[in-house]
Parts: C-alpha cells; structure tokens; sequence
C-alpha cells in the first residue's frame, strides 16, 4: 500500500461525512508518477480492501474510491494528460483511505456480525442463497453507511437479530452441501409413491436426513460427525430407490428374477457406497480448501494489521519529536517502544520532588503516551556518578517514582500499567568525568510500549 502509506498523515479525512457534498482532500501523489503503476496499485489496494469486507462495511465510500479508479482508466485510454489521470486516482486513494478508517470501526463495533458474514461467505453462501445473502447484506450497508457519516450506532436488538440472519444462512448452506443430495433422491422417491409402496425404508431416509439436520444444529463446525450423518442418510436415499423399483415390479417377475434383481441392487449399493466415500473425500477437500482460504484470508488481515500499528508508530514517533525542543528531551526508538529522554528537569540537589519547569516537560510527555494509546508505560531514573552508591540508588529511584506517580495521579494510564526504576550511576550515557557528560547522565527515561506493540517491532 505504497500511496497510502504517503497519505496515512490524511486520516483526518474521515471527519468528513457521507452527507458532506464536497470532495475529501485529494491524496499527495507526485506529478512525475507513472499513471499506470498508481492506478495498479489502487485497484490491488481495493482488492484488499474488498477482503476486508469493505464493499459492505463502507458502502459509499468504496463505491467511490471504485468509481475514481474506473473513470482513471477511461483517461488513461483515452491518451489524456498524466496529470489528470493521476487526479482521479488521487481522489480514488482519499476514498479508500476512508474506507479503511470506516472498516476499522465497524472491526470494533460490530465484531460479531462481520464474523457471522465471513461464515456464511466461507459455507459458499454466494452460490447457495445469493437472495437471503443480499438482503442481509443490504441491512449491513444501511447500517455502515450511517457508521460512515457518524450517525446512530445499531441497537443490542438490532445487532442480534442481523447476526442471526447471517448464521442462519451459513447453517442453510451446510444443509444443503451436505445434504443436497439426499434430500433430492427423498422428493423423487416420493414421485415414485415410495412413501407407500415402501413406507418403512422411506421413513427411515426422511428421519436419517431429520437425524443429520440434527447433527448439523447441534455443531455446525464438527465436520466429522456432520460427514458421517450425511452419508448415512444419502446411502438410505439411495437404497430407499432400488427397494423401491423392487417391489414396484416384483409382482411381474419371477422369483429366479427377484433373486437376481436382489443381487444387482447389492452391486448398486456397493458402487453408491463407493460413490459415498469419494463424496466424502471430495466434502473433506472442500474443507481443507475453506480452511486454506481462510487462513490466506487472517493473514492478510494480520499484515494490513501490523503495517496499520507500524504506520501509527512511525506517526506516533515524529509526533513526539515535535513536541519537544532540544533542550527538553530526546525521542529515540526502543525496538518496539517510545524512550523519552527528559533533559529539562532540575531537580534540586538531593531531592524528588517536580518544580514548575518540570511539570510542564511531563505534560507533554503525556500527550503522547495518550496519543500512543499506551499499554505500558515504564520510567527509569539516573544519576551521575557524585556521591555515594547507595544514595545515588535510593535518589533515582525515588525521582522514578515521582515521575511514575505523575501518570497515575494526572490518569493517563492505570496503576497496573505503570512502572519505575532507580539504575543510580550504573547507566551513563556520557561521560562522568566532565560536567556536561555528567549533565547528561543525571536524566529521566520515559519508556512507552504502545498497544499491539510487537507488530511494530523494527
């Protein structure tokens, strides 16, 4: 997602609402870009997106960011201008990149109805109840497209009642992938007056076909027992015909003929048997197909993940640069933490607690542990090396947990997820045989682990 990545900054896009009539920003991308490769990469950036579900999760948006894509390939036909190709594509990725901000809050809103929706996709819903698909799809849209202009969120009722409809339709897709086909030998048995010509073998079928209906019910995900269910009820069906067609014509024939046709309809069932099990290879396939694809399909999702948590951090980090000047702190990156090296605190000699010029360096410092959203927040206390160990010990603990004491009582994070640390002289990062390399060591390092923080591990 190279061109989005340059545009993650225009994330305040989305404040802008379905009901705005005007465009969003338009994306930053270089005027000497190759049209063809930007609008490449927007049509793989929406197919992405689409495996997120982004079709229905932001109806409008999408719509959008497909239509700018469509109408920058008629351009491109057409032989205009780099120029304003690249313009429709601009406004394509400013959509898209709505879009994703949408699908994120509706990840975090509606969890359970989109887990519901990917079921049903998985269980070949497409294919098998394309109208019930779409109509519940069309709820979704009506809902997401009021999450995409900020509006009322769906009820507890609302949500449930939607969430059925989903998994009512992947438990009907179930059904009929596995027992499709016995219930359509059950219809034409019945034609053939099966129910009264053979009403014990016909009742047997229909309650095998009830007995795996059951199972399905019972635990839609035990594909075994599911499997085992539905081959017993279609190998009923299927000697449930040739009983059938047996006493149908066994008042013509003789009985060498009924003996015979007796040992026919046995190689039959052997052959159907034989069928059975390579049906039930074929259903095992198929579910180490959906299996494969949904897989492929959480590994995506987990890396769009981890370049939406590197792309915040890396955001996160140049924030914080800015928040302070040279003389105030230094922000480095830790691996997969934030370290603020505060420089502007003066404690007095001996002491711990915060003057006025310190209070205000740590109240940036919590701006960004709560722009960061922190999971964790550790502060280490130093010292140079004047004076004795153990005092210089008992110090920077003591000015540790000060600053720590700060976050706790301003709120910024819990009491849990706050720690500090007193090193003392053991950590110089100058020297300490000079007065500025000892000014550098007397310091306070904030350390702040964001959430989610291993993926953004560098």
């Amino acid at each position: 997602m190279k061109a989005l990545n340059i545009f993650i900054a225009g994330l305040a896009i989305v404040s802008f609402s379905v009901g705005c009539s005007s465009k969003p920003p338009k994306a930053e991308i270089s005027s000497s870009a190759s049209p063809t490769d930007e609008i490449a990469s927007l049509e793989n950036d929406l197919k992405q997106a689409n495996l997120q579900q982004a079709d229905v999760l932001s109806p409008v948006n999408y719509k959008k960011a497909e239509g700018y894509l469509a109408d920058a390939k008629k351009l491109r036909e057409k032989g205009k201008s780099n120029e304003d190709v690249l313009e429709k594509v601009a406004y394509g990725r400013s959509y898209l990149t709505m879009t994703t901000a949408t699908v994120a809050a509706a990840e975090k809103t509606y969890p359970e109805i989109l887990s519901s929706r990917k079921a049903a996709l998985t269980a070949d819903a497409h294919s098998i109840r394309p109208k019930d698909l779409a109509n519940a799809d069309d709820d979704l849209k009506s809902e997401m497209k009021k999450l995409e202009a900020k509006l009322a969120r769906m009820d507890n009722d609302d949500r449930d009642k939607l969430n059925k409809k989903y998994l009512d339709i992947q438990l009907e897709c179930i059904k009929v992938t596995y027992l499709g086909q016995a219930k359509d030998n059950l219809k034409m048995a019945k034609k053939a007056n099966a129910d009264k010509n053979s009403p014990r073998t016909y009742n047997s079928a229909e309650a095998k076909i009830a007995a795996a209906e059951r199972a399905i019910e019972a635990d839609r995900s035990n594909t075994t027992a599911v499997s085992r269910a539905a081959n017993d009820a279609l190998a009923e069906t299927q000697k449930l015909e040739g009983i059938n067609n047996l006493v149908k014509n066994s008042n013509k024939m003789t009985p060498e003929e009924i003996a015979l046709a007796i040992d026919a309809r046995n190689k039959t069932i052997n052959n159907q048997n034989q069928d059975i099990e390579a049906i039930s290879s074929n259903v095992e396939q198929k579910d180490r197909q959906l299996n494969a694809q949904r897989a492929s399909i959480n590994a995506v999702l987990s890396e769009n993940d981890k370049l939406e948590s590197k792309e915040k951090f890396n955001q996160a980090f140049e924030d914080a640069q800015k928040q302070f000047s040279k003389d105030e702190a230094e922000v480095y990156r830790q691996g997969s933490n934030l370290l603020i090296r505060l420089k502007a605190f003066d404690f007095k000699s001996g002491q711990s607690s915060l003057s006025e010029k310190s209070l205000s360096v740590l109240s940036k410092v919590k701006s960004v542990i709560q722009e960061m959203g922190a999971q964790k927040v550790t502060v280490e206390g130093h010292t140079d090396s004047i004076g004795a160990k153990a005092l210089n010990e008992k110090l920077s603990k003591e000015r540790a947990s000060t600053v720590a004491q700060y976050f706790i009582t301003e709120d910024v994070v819990s009491k849990n997820n706050v720690a500090s640390e007193g090193f003392g002289f053991e950590k110089p990062i100058a020297s300490n045989k000079t007065k500025e390399g000892r000014a550098q060591n007397r310091r306070v390092d904030v350390i702040i682990t964001p959430a989610g923080a291993e993926s953004t591990a560098q």
